[in-house]
């Protein structure tokens, strides 16, 4: 059993409800079309917002999968995987954990 959010694409249709204040200003035919079609500039990137995405079951999937490797996952997805809602840094040879939004902040993830 494979977890849902690795079947991530590389456009994503935004519903109008879903839309940010930004969204719409950057994509104003949204009133006619009902949304807009997000495209995603790498599949690392839709990797990113998929995992942001899943749940916390789906995720827990991920790391149930047979001879799961964090360095592995890393190598293939291009991101370090959240736990519970934090992430693993290695900085200067010392393994840290700091929150999603600052690994965020710090381009980290």
């Amino acid at each position: 059993m494979k977890p849902d959010w690795i079947y991530a694409q590389l456009t994503e249709w935004i519903y109008k409800k879903e839309m940010s204040d930004k969204e719409k200003k950057a994509y104003p035919s949204y009133v006619t079309t009902g949304g807009y079609l997000k495209c995603y500039s790498s599949l690392e990137s839709a990797y990113v917002e998929a995992w942001g995405k899943a749940s916390k079951e789906d995720r827990e999937l991920t790391f149930k999968l047979p001879n799961f490797d964090i360095d592995v996952f890393k190598e293939v997805f291009g991101f370090t995987p959240v736990i519970d809602d934090k992430v693993k840094i290695v900085c200067e040879g010392k393994t840290v954990m700091i929150s999603r939004e600052s690994a965020k902040a710090l381009n980290l993830v």
